[in-house]
């Protein structure tokens, strides 16, 4: 028998060849697979928003969940020390004279008793209950809280008191101080000093801060950005301390 190598016979077609080259094999053509990438495109972009903006509702609560936390905490240290407890902030509408406090206007605050446990009344004995403590990254107190803005509770700004500093409490300066705070106070009793009968509401937000600088290098204000514009006038995420029993909660209210 002749074997002609130039031909190649049905047994030596290698097995799928057929199927490797037949034109009637279903596929996706160009079009087809345009159309998917176009859905899934669309799927995405309508996704992603909806992550972001769980995202940022998540960072919000973490905020006030510290902060409320941190309220209640200082109305249980003034009744356990039976003294007036009070949650100083820095203010975000003049820059504080103490430099370790400049870069923690509307996002850093401490307790503070003007006593300490023990002392007769009318004794001041200015003493702090821990360290100064910052909000999450980018967040911060709503500015008008710090402003003399009147007419809706929500800016109703903190009340203010000139604190006595001395110069052990802030090593970094050169004398005593006699610093303007706002602040948050809590009775003995457990009960909110505002000096007014109606609930404090301290709302915050995503932000960031820039600084203005005069010739000679030193700071001129800060200034505090909302991101996005608007936010927390749409939908605000809020702490409201009751005037009465002085206890904090979380409002994260929907405005249709």
């Amino acid at each position: 028998m002749v074997l002609d190598i130039g031909k190649t016979t049905s047994a030596m077609k290698p097995k799928g060849h057929r199927l490797l080259h037949n034109p009637l094999l279903p596929g996706f053509t160009l079009i087809e697979m345009l159309a998917v990438l176009a859905i899934v495109g669309i799927i995405v972009s309508m996704t992603v928003p909806a992550v972001v903006g769980l995202s940022k509702a998540n960072t919000l609560t973490v905020a006030a969940r510290q902060l409320s936390d941190d309220l209640n905490l200082a109305r249980q240290m003034a009744i356990n020390n039976r003294s007036v407890v009070y949650v100083l902030f820095v203010s975000t509408i003049k820059t504080p004279t103490i430099k370790s406090l400049q870069k923690g206007q509307g996002s850093q605050y401490a307790f503070f008793s003007d006593r300490k446990v023990g002392d007769q009344p009318g004794v001041y004995h200015p003493v702090f209950l821990g360290k100064w403590k910052s909000l999450p990254e980018n967040m911060f107190i709503i500015p008008y809280k710090f402003a003399n803005v009147q007419g809706n509770p929500d800016y109703t700004p903190f009340p203010k008191r000139t604190f006595k500093f001395t110069r052990e409490f802030f090593p970094g300066e050169s004398s005593d101080l006699d610093v303007e705070m706002p602040y948050v106070a809590f009775s003995p009793a457990g009960k909110l000093l505002n000096g007014r009968q109606q609930d404090e509401l301290i709302t915050v937000f995503i932000g960031s801060m820039v600084t203005d600088f005069n010739p000679n290098g030193t700071i001129a204000r800060r200034i505090i950005f909302e991101t996005p514009v608007g936010d927390y006038t749409n939908q605000p995420t809020r702490i409201r301390v009751d005037w009465v029993t002085g206890k904090s909660r979380i409002e994260r209210l929907e405005i249709k």
